[in-house]
């Protein structure tokens, strides 16, 4: 799953997209250097790749957020972001100061999991609504979304007091690579089906 993460950004060269859908690319790109760069990284000069996975959380949130803001017109959707942002930077400094950058994040990745989650229904509900939903991309994102936080969310709360237990670790490991491949999936179906839309309106 971790070069599954690079196809999104690779479908995005030269497709001419100018769109949102970008800010998914970006994701791809960034889940593939945490994974294979930062990860090493702060495991060889920090002691932990725990870190690595805490930045990985923040900008996990950050660009999935950013993109539901973007595609959403809607002010209701976006109006549930912006409160959403300040809550998660609270439990994000709550948890910092009760326990150790090397120790995994378990509740700003509980509640990350629980706000994307609330606000991807909301938002795949009102694409419901359009005669094109399936091909509209957001629809692949928010359900790429949903399917990958909700499954992993119980794993999140729990890998902060297991995660050094080498049966969780394990477990832990082949449960997120299963979803993550179901959520890149999704997100390149929602590509594919932007550059065929751009391709149709180019003509």
């Amino acid at each position: 799953s971790i070069f599954l993460s690079l196809v999104p950004a690779i479908l995005l060269i030269g497709s001419g997209i100018n769109k949102p859908i970008l800010i998914i690319g970006i994701y791809s790109i960034y889940s593939f250097i945490s994974d294979i760069i930062l990860s090493k990284f702060f495991l060889n000069h920090y002691g932990s790749e725990l870190i690595a996975y805490r930045l990985f959380t923040i900008t996990e949130f950050s660009l999935l957020l950013l993109f539901i803001f973007r595609v959403n017109k809607k002010f209701k959707i976006r109006k549930y972001i912006l409160y959403a942002v300040p809550v998660f930077l609270l439990i994000l400094i709550f948890d910092l100061s009760q326990n150790n950058l090397k120790e995994f994040d378990s509740l700003p990745t509980g509640i990350e999991s629980l706000i994307i989650i609330s606000i991807s229904i909301i938002s795949l509900k009102e694409t419901l609504y359009t005669t094109n939903f399936l091909t509209d991309s957001s629809t692949w994102i928010y359900f790429g979304c949903i399917t990958y936080f909700s499954g992993s969310l119980f794993l999140f709360i729990l890998s902060q007091n297991y995660i050094h237990n080498i049966n969780f670790a394990n477990s832990y490991g082949y449960l997120t690579a299963t979803l993550n491949i179901f959520k890149y999936i999704s997100f390149c179906i929602a590509i594919i089906n932007e550059k065929q839309k751009t391709k149709k309106y180019s003509y």
